[in-house]
């Protein structure tokens, strides 16, 4: 299928494995002293011992934190497969693949994706709009491609900052629907606003309509009013991901 303004392409796989999950570790730790790298994770050291020698392997939650405190691509981290770090595994799809097609008049022809589009990541991530969604393993597993001027004028948005993630449950009904892909711009979490977020509380994701209160406080909505709304206090398992700016089939917000 050509791939045009506005279609999500799947991505071609990558097969270079590197050693056990132990040296994988390792690799990562590099210089830093194991006590502090387990420290800066906020995890035991002990346990993280563990992992190092090669006699156990982390929960997916505590292999989501540490691919994402740093910066390791997650299937890497995991299995071996793919370059080391995720922003080495993004900039691999800065040179458009090419891929076989069929044409109007039904002819194989090749066809390489221009190189005037920006590729959105599309991750495998769910975010609940209900009680919760448990953090799986975040990776790409598509691309959302369009042409600068086309995020600029429909989305109003920097491409660099945008990823596309899916939606579950109807909390959020009529403005998002269940199963539907949203446009998460992470640049607005330095100066955040009353709006749709996506966050991260108790290790589990939401999108939410947040309000900022005085004293800290946020105040939660559902857009469906089957929900309660309610108060929450963040604490260190709270973080802003990115503020839900529009939605597929494309609404902006």
């Amino acid at each position: 299928m050509e791939a045009t303004s506005g279609k999500i392409v799947k991505l071609p796989t990558q097969a270079e494995r590197v050693g056990s999950f132990a040296d994988r570790l390792r690799l990562l730790v590099g210089e830093q002293s194991a006590r502090s790298f387990a420290a800066d994770l906020n995890i035991s050291s002990s346990g993280f011992h563990q992992y190092l020698k090669g006699k156990s392997e982390p929960v997916r939650a505590v292999l989501s934190l540490i691919a994402r405190k740093t910066g390791a691509n997650l299937e890497w981290l995991i299995d071996g497969t793919g370059p080391m770090l995720k922003r080495d595994y993004l900039a691999d799809l800065a040179e458009p693949p090419s891929f076989t097609i069929i044409n109007l008049e039904g002819r194989q022809v090749e066809f390489q994706l221009s190189s005037d589009l920006r590729y959105i990541p599309a991750l495998t991530v769910e975010a609940a709009c209900g009680k919760g969604t448990y953090i799986l393993p975040e990776d790409v597993r598509a691309v959302f491609s369009a042409t600068d001027a086309w995020f600029h004028r429909e989305l109003r948005a920097n491409p660099e900052n945008l990823v596309l993630i899916q939606a579950r449950g109807d909390s959020m009904a009529n403005t998002i629907m269940p199963e539907e892909m949203v446009f998460v711009d992470r640049s607005c979490v330095v100066e955040p606003c009353d709006g749709i977020w996506v966050f991260r509380s108790e290790e589990a994701l939401f999108i939410k309509r947040l309000q900022f209160m005085p004293g800290r406080k946020i105040k939660v909505r559902s857009d469906n009013p089957a929900y309660e709304a309610y108060e929450l206090q963040p604490d260190s398992t709270f973080s802003l991901l990115g503020q839900v700016i529009a939605a597929l089939p494309l609404r902006r917000f």
